[in-house]
């Protein structure tokens, strides 16, 4: 890939503004924006549909790195120079200690020796105390490695009187277990210590000029960092003791700073409490309302015991913004009809589709029809680097498939590219979820190219294409909307139009946006939901920050990782994350279906049912015969029903009016297995040749007010639409359905 870029909005209205931040490895690039009107995987430049504009043509290209890691900066100020007498104390909880390089705790040095002060940890774990006296760096460390996963309260001294520099470190009591301390000391003259006007560093040891002057972090920590304070003399052992054993850190003479991110938790600051108000900024996002060195688990939401959350979850490969500047700016014409569209963009051999929605207008301009695309979905398997997991698991593969599993070259290009962050189905370098998701990047898998590793078929926003030529083809006016639009703008987003369609897979919504969906149902709306797993994962997006999505996995539920049992609540709301189901919103309420299984075993058709027949639904099936199989056929493994599939469940609270009109039942291969949240046991006979509730179900919901919702329960269904030139019964079934909702 030579040339990668990303918007810095994934919607606009006519007359709005959408910026695109281009990198290449190429002198020039040539840009046409085009509309995205039919389904491709592969490039083929002469079918698009250009639309004319003052940015087509051809661009200087420029390379953009991208400063990766987490920290937090603190603005130069002469009290942090630490000049003279100091003493230094914080808490730490290191995942990665000996991580064959160094990691910063706290610091204010620059890269040049003999600046400054660094505490940090060394490339085998040892705690290490350096700072400058103007000819060389002096140090202290301790006597062995500090332990992954454990708590230490580290202090750094020194007295300029007895010019004595003393390192303390103490791993704290574990329940029953007692502490363990260890201790050393150096001795040296020194006539003034040597400054640094740096900025100071909680996470990092310094800032360093990348190749277009903008700093990144060197020597990124690893894990939770808690609480640091600075005072400006060397204090006692007494006195350092009543601070480590929580004691108020104003309460003890000379205080400097003292950083304590309990206090708003949900922002960007971290807040000093100290006499100069050094408050310090978060960059590229570390995880916040995580447990802290004093968590004693009397509480596991931090709204309830904020103090028990003070740290910090630090990790070399957190972003949130590329910070990338702008290459061309493209304005949405007037005239410009509603749709998907994206910036083509050629560099050498690589053919690169940035895309972007043009929203409706106005609600007076706005067609019946409002496609919503599921770009959180896409947000949350942003450059996801799944197929590395499951590389690390030998069985996996065989266990979830019989299909041969070949890396693409899109996804080998991206694990050679960490840079580019990963997705919150991927997990950091020490093993902790990646719980955060931002669009202030290029995200090579919401590319119509992308396909899935493990069975080789295009999936989310390349699958939901098929969809976009579908509509096209069949002539509906539809605008188009995503989810960000909707969380912002509430049921609003949903007024003007008869029918709302999801993409293939729905699964992270906020509360927010299934707010919005049940007033558009509740006033007469009408929903056809053409996916599966929809409505699933408890999701957030940061106030102020739109840009950013967060997702905790919790305790249960079909993840990839799991959450802290005390560090499941999102820290953008304070609200508690993990399953809509576990917030007494399963989709089945809200849609009649669930989700129920997920495999990759091929995929299957589905039986009609005797509710096909009910008059209340007979009109669906005109023009399908009633023995007719409904999607045993596809682009996507070959069957409509596939990969992840929901079903109707009275006791999940499928509202008992809902008709089931089709399902999959017995269809499927023990590849795919009920889902493990609805087992209290773990025991074996779940496969789809052994439980009957491994199965998706077509079901239609209508209310009395009007209100209706159409359910097709698979991810695969669309994959579907087109088969045949579209001439088939997936096609038909949802055509009738959308006409009928639209009358």
């Amino acid at each position: 890939m030579e040339v990668i870029a990303y918007t810095d909005r994934l919607s606009a209205r006519p007359g709005e503004q959408i910026a695109f931040l281009v990198s290449t490895t190429q002198p020039s690039y040539d840009v046409a924006v085009v509309r995205l009107d039919r389904f491709f995987d592969t490039p083929d430049p002469a079918k698009d549909t250009v639309i004319p504009s003052a940015v087509n043509g051809n661009h200087p290209g420029r390379y953009q790195p991208i400063a990766i890691g987490s920290y937090t900066r603190v603005k130069d100020a002469p009290a942090l120079r630490l000049e003279g007498s100091f003493t230094i104390q914080t808490w730490i909880c290191p995942s990665l200690p000996a991580r064959g390089r160094e990691q910063g705790i706290l610091a204010k040095s620059s890269a040049r020796v003999g600046s400054g002060y660094s505490l940090h940890l060394d490339e085998g774990g040892k705690v290490v105390f350096r700072f400058g006296d103007g000819a060389k760096g002096r140090h202290v460390a301790s006597g062995t490695p500090l332990l992954a996963n454990r708590w230490y309260s580290i202090a750094a001294r020194y007295d300029s009187t007895t010019q004595v520099l003393r390192l303390d470190w103490t791993m704290l009591k574990r329940l029953w277990l007692p502490e363990e301390s260890g201790s050393a000391q150096v001795a040296f003259q020194t006539e003034r210590l040597s400054a640094s006007n740096a900025p100071f560093l909680i996470g990092a040891e310094h800032l360093a000029p990348m190749s277009d002057g903008r700093p990144s972090p060197a020597s990124v920590f690893n894990g939770k960092i808690d609480r640091a304070r600075i005072w400006d003399r060397a204090l006692s052992d007494t006195e350092l003791g009543r601070i480590r054993n929580w004691g108020n850190p104003a309460e003890v003479k000379g205080l400097v700073a003292a950083w304590d991110p309990s206090i708003d938790i949900t922002g960007t600051t971290v807040n000093d409490t100290g006499p100069h108000g050094f408050h310090g900024t978060i960059v590229q996002q570390p995880t916040r309302a995580v447990t802290g060195a004093n968590f004693d688990g009397s509480e596991v939401t931090f709204r309830l015991k904020p103090e028990q959350y003070g740290a910090i979850a630090y990790h070399e490969d957190d972003l949130e913004d590329a910070g990338w500047s702008v290459d061309f700016v493209y304005e949405i014409p007037r005239d410009l009809p509603a749709g998907l569209y994206a910036a083509r963009m050629t560099a050498g051999e690589s053919i690169e589709y940035v895309p972007f929605y043009v929203r409706a207008a106005s609600a007076t301009s706005a067609a019946p029809v409002l496609y919503l695309a599921p770009t959180n979905t896409y947000l949350a398997y942003a450059n996801d680097r799944i197929f590395k997991g499951a590389a690390l698991d030998p069985d996996f593969l065989t266990k979830t498939t019989p299909m041969r599993v070949e890396r693409t070259e899109r996804e080998k290009w991206l694990e050679a590219h960490p840079e580019l962050g990963a997705s919150v189905y991927d997990t950091h370098p020490d093993g902790t979820g990646i719980c955060y998701s931002s669009r202030l990047r290029p995200l090579v898998t919401m590319r119509p190219q992308f396909k899935l590793f493990i069975n080789g078929c295009s999936r989310h926003f390349a699958a939901d294409l098929f969809l976009i030529e579908w509509l096209e083809r069949n002539e509906f006016p539809y605008d188009v909307a995503v989810d960000e639009d909707v969380h912002r703008e509430g049921i609003d987003a949903f007024k003007p139009y008869r029918v709302v369609i999801t993409g293939s897979h729905p699964e992270y919504w906020t509360a927010p946006m299934l707010k919005a969906l049940s007033e558009y149902l509740a006033s007469g709306g009408h929903l056809m939901y053409l996916g599966g797993n929809g409505f699933y994962w408890v999701t957030a997006i940061a106030e102020g920050r739109p840009h950013l999505l967060e997702v905790r996995r919790g305790i249960n539920g079909t993840r990839s990782w799991s959450s802290d049992p005390a560090e499941i609540c999102l820290s953008f709301t304070g609200e508690q994350g993990g399953l809509w189901r576990y917030r007494g919103l399963p989709p089945n309420k809200l849609v009649g279906v669930g989700f129920a299984s997920e495999g990759w075993g091929g995929a299957e058709g589905y039986d009609q049912l005797p509710g096909s027949r009910d008059p209340r639904a007979s009109w669906a099936f005109e023009g399908i015969g009633a023995d007719e199989v409904i999607g045993g056929f596809g682009f996507i493994m070959n069957g409509a029903s596939g990969d992840e599939i929901d079903r109707f469940d009275l006791a999940n609270g499928t509202p008992p009016e809902t008709l089931r009109l089709a399902t999959s039942e017995g269809r499927h291969s023990n590849y795919y297995q009920i889902v493990i949240e609805d087992l209290t046991m773990i025991l074996p006979g779940h496969g789809g040749q052994e439980d009957s509730r491994v199965r998706s179900d077509i079901t239609l919901l209508e209310a009395p007010n009007g209100g209706a919702v159409f359910s097709v329960g698979s991810i695969n269904w669309m994959g579907s639409l087109l088969t045949r030139d579209g001439d088939n019964n997936v096609s038909r079934l949802t055509g009738n359905v959308l006409r009928r909702f639209l009358k």
